[in-house]
């Protein structure tokens, strides 16, 4: 993804979050609607994904587990297995 790009998605969604009052639920139903029917989307935002799940910072356990859960079902079709554990880390 374009520096441009990534500009424009963390805009988006932070208009987002003020249009739904801070509520994270109706993001999250936009984007695991939108990872379900372009899945591979995923992908070109890989090494800017990798660099922000680096670095060291607070993440609630349960939303943790909805993102796992919700990769590993947009990807089930394609034969690829759950995710190693240590894919993603709470903290």
């Amino acid at each position: 993804m374009s520096e441009q790009g990534m500009t424009r998605l963390e805009a988006d969604v932070r208009a987002m979050l003020l249009g739904a009052g801070g509520d994270p639920g109706p993001i999250k139903t936009v984007f695991a609607a939108n990872l379900r029917t372009t899945p591979f989307s995923l992908f070109s935002a890989w090494d800017e994904l990798a660099r922000l799940g680096a670095e060291d910072r607070h993440r609630i356990p349960a939303d943790v587990e909805w993102a796992r859960g919700l990769i590993n079902e947009s990807y089930k079709p394609w034969g690829w297995g759950p995710m190693d554990d240590g894919a993603i880390s709470c903290r």
